[in-house]
């Protein structure tokens, strides 16, 4: 098994988990995100995905300040993946599990938006905190498989 696997294996059993509590970032305008055009939409992912990327890896850096470059990595990669996202987007009841005919992407996009939307209204302080909040234990569960791995 591939460290991204396992990673990914662990935050997924995290997110699973009856204990932990997801809850999508609150906003004040969930129509105007809702109803934007397919565009509007790709370019808020664009912005979505960077933000999480950037969000992810400072508070990794602030948590294990002193890690190889290798462990920011790999635990952002994986904590920064579709599957991720969609698991997030169901455990939150935003998504319903998908059948294994349809793509996971539509519930990752979605949260990529979300996150967009987030950082546009309240900007990155804020979307750090809410990911600080919300991440703790996912990234927990990637570091403890991490260094089993």
């Amino acid at each position: 098994m591939s460290i991204h696997s396992a990673l990914q294996n662990a935050i997924v059993a995290a997110i699973i988990d009856p204990s932990y509590a997801f809850a999508l970032p609150v906003l004040s305008d969930w129509e105007s995100v809702v109803s934007c055009t397919t565009a509007e939409k790709q370019r808020l992912e664009f912005i979505g995905d960077a933000v999480m990327h950037l969000s992810v890896a400072l508070y990794l850096y602030q948590l294990f300040p002193d890690a190889a470059p290798g462990l920011y990595t790999n635990i952002r990669s994986a904590v920064n993946t579709n599957a991720t996202f969609t698991h997030l987007m169901i455990k939150s009841g935003a998504y319903e599990l998908p059948s294994q005919s349809q793509s996971t992407k539509a519930a990752a996009d979605s949260f990529e938006v979300i996150v967009a939307a987030l950082y546009m209204e309240r900007g990155l302080p804020d979307v750090c905190a809410w990911v600080q909040e919300q991440y703790a234990p996912l990234i927990a569960a990637a570091r403890r498989s991490y260094d089993e791995w």
